[in-house]
Parts: C-alpha cells; structure tokens; sequence
C-alpha cells in the first residue's frame, strides 16, 4: 500500500515532528511518499500535484488552518476545496487546527470595527450553515478524520460530521 503524506516537513513545527514521527513508523509496515503541501493557487500546479498524489492507494493530509485556509481566509479555502474534489482516492484528513466559535469582543469604546465584527461576524460565523462550513463542515468529505482530543471530536459531531 502507498501512502500519500501531504503536509509540511522543511517548516520548523509541531506538525512537522509529528508527521516526521508517522512517518518512520509508517515506513515500517508500508510505502509512504512525503509530498509538499498544495501552496499554489494556479489550478494547473494542483492539479499536476493531484496526479502525482492520486497514484497513490490512500491520502493523509494534515490539516492546518494556516494552510489550507478557514472563517478567515475562505478564499484559501475554496482551493483546498477544488484540491480535495479532485482527490480520487481514499482521504483521510488529521486535524491540528480548528475554531469552534468566535468570541464577542469588549468594545470600550466606540469602534466600528469592534461593532461590525460583534454585529455581523460573530453571528455569521457561529450561527449560520456557511458558518459551520468555513469552521469543519468542510471536512465531511474525507474518508477518515483524526482528531487529536474528545472536544475537536464533538465539535465536529455539533457540525453534523458522522463520529465514524
């Protein structure tokens, strides 16, 4: 069996030494094949990135907001989303980063920033189906999601994702 392994390597992190970990330990029992994370907003480098991935018999990708876009950055996100629509092999996804909800902020004093973010942001992005889109929902298209702790795991399940 060939594993896909997309995630970061060369970045000095925490993802970086876990997936240096899975990796020797995934070497021992099968093929593992590093490839770099999908950085480049051009359709035609992903998907020459994809054929290469979709050689393979199953994908890991490890999620981080930072890369692959959120709430913040949909725009990030919808290329993650056209890079993981294209995956025609099995997905499985490891989670390192999520927001479950925004926080109201303090307004001290008169900031229309502060109040357009409380007014519109906040409720958006915590109320409504695009809000859980952008915060996890997303992620209902991997075969598999590891989480990393029981909160992320019930997090995903308020999103509708199946516990499975």
């Amino acid at each position: 069996m060939q594993v896909m392994l997309v995630s970061t390597w060369k970045i000095r992190c925490g993802i970086t030494e876990y997936v240096q970990a899975l990796k020797k330990e995934l070497d021992a029992l099968l093929g593992v094949q590093m490839v770099r994370v999908p950085m480049t907003r051009s359709r035609k480098g992903m998907l020459a990135l994809l054929d290469e991935i979709n050689k393979g018999d199953i994908v890991h990708i490890q999620y981080y907001r930072d890369f692959y876009g959120d709430w913040r950055h949909p725009w990030i996100l919808c290329n993650f989303m056209f890079f993981l629509k294209h995956i025609r092999i099995p997905i499985v996804i490891t989670l390192h980063d999520l927001i479950h909800g925004l926080s109201f902020l303090k307004i001290n004093r008169i900031s229309l920033k502060r109040i357009f973010y409380n007014i519109v942001i906040v409720p958006l992005i915590n109320w409504t189906p695009y809000g859980r889109f952008l915060r996890g929902r997303f992620l209902d298209v991997a075969d598999r999601i590891i989480v990393h702790n029981a909160t992320d795991k019930l997090f995903l399940e308020s999103l509708g994702i199946d516990a499975q």
